[in-house]
């Protein structure tokens, strides 16, 4: 696939970069060797010169933020295999023009990759599809005003499952990114909201591409704000003796 990202000028010689991959890791990356400025151009990734048509291997389209920043434009390889994924991968922009008005590919990125064994033994992992492998974890739950609840989406589906968190309104689901009362864990498995202080519900959607298609399953939380009890005072009159 190609990916829009930001090149500023041709780079010096691209050196060939050794990695070396751990056989059977979930998830490794490859940077490719951009800066932020402008034009705009595409990039794509190719494997001992051949485009890269594995469906384990993802190239980023935008930047990712969290626990690890992975810059657009990286290729990442999943559950990687010793049998498989060794070789030279390079990352090209496809879209320069020389000075005679032809396209041209660009090198930006090369690397040289090799595949050692990790301290498991090699697996053969089938897909999992979501349906097959979440549990059903939403319900009720009743807090005082003010309160917090830890909510936990509950899927381990293979490829790994995404997960996305809403507030479910009468008209329509309001997404959530994020914020100091409503903080997501996890890689967004795990919803901390806080300082709820009105019944709200909440749904959580689970996904991922199992056998060349989309699945997903989801749960909802349902949240009530019970009532603190009334203050009641009692005046005793003592009649005269």
């Amino acid at each position: 696939a190609l990916v829009v990202v930001n090149y500023f000028d041709e780079p010096a010689a691209v050196e060939t970069i050794t990695e070396t991959l751990t056989d059977n890791k979930q998830e490794a990356y490859l940077p490719c060797n951009t800066v932020t400025s402008s034009p705009e151009l595409e990039v794509m990734w190719k494997k001992d010169g051949a485009t890269i048509a594995d469906e384990r291997m993802f190239v980023f389209p935008a930047d990712k933020f969290g626990a690890d920043t992975v810059k657009k434009g990286t290729l990442m390889i999943m559950n990687v295999d010793k049998d498989k994924d060794a070789g030279k991968y390079e990352c090209f922009t496809v879209d320069q023009v020389d000075i005679n008005g032809v396209k041209k590919q660009l090198l930006l990125s090369s690397y040289k990759v090799k595949i050692t064994t990790g301290f498991e033994s090699p697996k053969e992992r089938r897909p999992v599809p979501v349906f097959e492998s979440y549990a059903e974890t939403g319900g009720g739950e009743s807090i005082a005003a003010g309160g917090s609840v830890t909510l936990v989406c509950a899927a381990t589906g293979f490829p790994l499952p995404t997960y996305s968190w809403f507030i479910i309104g009468e008209s329509e689901d309001v997404a959530i990114r994020g914020s100091d009362s409503l903080l997501l864990e996890d890689n967004n498995r795990r919803l901390v909201a806080s300082n709820i202080n009105s019944d709200v519900d909440y749904k959580c959607v689970m996904k991922n591409n199992a056998f060349g298609r989309s699945n997903e399953r989801q749960s909802n939380f349902y949240i009530t704000i019970t009532e603190a009890p009334a203050d009641y005072t009692i005046t005793v009159t003592r009649s005269p003796a």
